[in-house]
């Protein structure tokens, strides 16, 4: 309990607030209002069993602002205020505490009982007051929820579109309880406690729903740190708690996420394949010492596979955790955040009943608190900008953005190019042969000596946005920002022979192809789900080289109807 706190409050309210005289309110029938003794400016409904609501006019017309201090017992189902409410409760709105029990949640209803906005895990505690605050303006009205120092924002709403709302006549403002709870300092002020704000944390809080993609499993404080939604973070520092995304994941593929342990954190990892009570998949997770441990596999429910030696993590440090489900294995391994790999897991075979299963992507912590970014397309961190030089490449004319190298055509109706630097990163990018969603597709032919050769498509002029199809180890599919969406180490390709590759954005999703000069299809990947901005940003073709040269021949890009 907060009791010099509510101490304070008491105190204030007591020289600030007019005294709390019973026959100032119009209380409803049910219910047990009474001062408190020795706080005269504390209002108490003492029935466990009642819903009960006091209500008073507020004098004048125009915008109504009310707000009080309530504070909820063990008995509290809801407790709150009312405001815009005309004598009889007939019509009006109520904000109240409530509607997630055991977590917390601030929700609120119309006179009618309709639902008209809720924050289900705005935190409060029994025993401690918090500032509930409506304002009202014809047609529409907002809310919000703070502690008692009256500055920490514990849930705001924006504006809601309340047709009815006419507080030039509805000016009933009061208190409602359903159980016992405790109200102090109500008051029709001037302005706002707070403004809407970019950052409240409503907008951060994430949703779960039975119409979110998100499961919360266990306690934890998983919230967006900004309002663009990049990072995530568990911000309580408790037992284990995760979240799973209902959207993301699959059968096969690799997944990656960049992650960072605060001080104090136990652990931390992702999870391939599971299910949303994280019964079922694998963990790839960062444990052992604390602030100085290991990597480590776990079939779940933490069934320990695999564990590195210790000092391969430590805190307030960002990491890149991959892990790899692919030709019935599971692998994992971790990176520094500029990719280079720090230790890797042995790969091992799953067992029959895995091979069968499919499942989904998410996060976990333990003991304590951790953040999460680039697992998804839309929390991918911002690719930097390309350290290669940029030049209008007068071999090729115009339409085409060079990024090093040494490009030229090799024939005059200018459908093949060359690449004939035999060091270093080369781009081309056409800023002409351009789509949104479609097939980008071209011929290609590696050197010899050529690391790897690339297909870019719906890729931006300085390489931040866009995907690529790469020949190097095997074949790979990533975004610009260096996500790998798909893998296939095994994938055999030969220096010097032609391959048609194709790159494929459909719907929220992106998959590839890979075909030989006599139409036999060699390689072909899964849909994988990107942000559904690329259904309409639009991008060029090009091509990349990695140590070596190439030729590039008969690129199209054919739009999906």
């Amino acid at each position: 309990m907060h009791f010099a706190a509510y101490a304070l409050i008491v105190m204030v309210s007591v020289a600030a607030a007019p005294q709390a005289h019973l026959d100032a309110w119009d209380m409803t029938d049910e219910g047990a209002w009474q001062v408190l003794p020795g706080a005269p400016a504390v209002l108490r409904q003492t029935d466990p069993e009642a819903e009960a609501s006091a209500l008073q006019s507020l004098p004048g017309d125009g915008a109504i602002m009310w707000r009080c201090f309530v504070e909820p017992s063990p008995t509290t189902e809801a407790a709150g205020i009312w405001f815009a409410a005309t004598p009889g409760l007939g019509s009006g709105y109520r904000l109240t505490l409530g509607g997630n029990p055991g977590v917390g949640g601030v929700q609120l209803h119309d006179a009618l009982g309709a639902l008209l906005w809720e924050d289900k895990y705005a935190p409060w505690t029994y025993y401690t007051p918090y500032i509930l605050e409506g304002i009202a303006e014809p047609g529409r009205i907002r809310v919000q929820m703070l502690r008692w120092d009256g500055t920490t924002l514990e849930a705001q709403s924006d504006w809601i579109d309340a047709p009815d709302c006419a507080p030039d006549t509805a000016r009933g403002c009061g208190l409602y309880a359903r159980g016992v709870a405790r109200f102090c300092h109500w008051e029709a002020p001037d302005t706002p406690v707070s403004p809407i704000v970019p950052d409240s944390p409503s907008r951060l809080r994430l949703i779960t729903s039975d119409d979110s993609e998100w499961t919360i499993i266990g306690p934890g404080e998983w919230k967006w740190m900004t309002p663009e939604r990049r990072v995530l973070r568990q911000g309580k520092d408790v037992h284990r708690s995760s979240v799973v995304n209902a959207n993301l994941g699959g059968a096969e593929g690799t997944w990656q996420t960049r992650i960072l342990l605060e001080r104090g954190a136990g652990g931390g990892g992702l999870l391939l394949r599971t299910d949303p009570q994280v019964q079922t998949g694998f963990l790839v997770w960062l444990g052992g010492v604390h602030g100085a441990g290991s990597l480590m596999l776990y079939r779940m429910p933490l069934d320990q596979m695999w564990a590195s030696s210790q000092d391969q993590w430590f805190y307030d440090t960002e990491y890149i955790l991959e892990g790899t489900v692919q030709d019935g294995k599971v692998s994992g391994k971790l990176m520094r955040a500029d990719g280079t790999v720090i230790v890797e897991s042995p790969q091992f075979d799953l067992t029959e009943g895995e091979m069968r299963l499919t499942g989904n992507l998410g996060l976990m912590t333990y003991i304590g608190r951790g953040r999460f970014w680039d697992f998804s397309e839309e929390t991918r961190a911002a690719a930097p900008a390309s350290t290669l030089e940029t030049e209008q490449a007068p071999a090729l004319g115009p339409g085409w953005v060079v990024r090093g190298g040494d490009w030229h055509w090799i024939d005059g109706a200018q459908t093949a190019m060359a690449q004939e630097a035999a060091h270093g990163t080369a781009a081309v990018i056409s800023t002409v042969l351009t789509g949104a969603r479609g097939v980008y597709s071209a011929t290609v032919t590696s050197g010899p000596e050529a690391e790897a050769v690339s297909l870019l498509f719906q890729v931006s002029p300085d390489l931040r946005e866009g995907f690529e199809l790469r020949l190097g180890e095997g074949a790979v599919l990533r975004n610009m920002a260096g996500r790998i969406l798909f893998e296939h180490r095994g994938f055999a390709w030969t220096p010097e022979t032609s391959y048609l590759l194709e790159g494929i954005v459909e719907t929220d999703r992106v998959s590839l192809r890979i075909t030989d000069t006599e139409g036999n299809i060699l390689l072909r990947a899964d849909d994988f789900y990107v942000s559904d901005r690329n259904n309409t940003r639009i991008g060029g073709i090009g091509f990349q080289t990695i140590n070596g040269t190439a030729t590039f021949a008969d690129w199209t890009v054919q739009p999906l109807e």
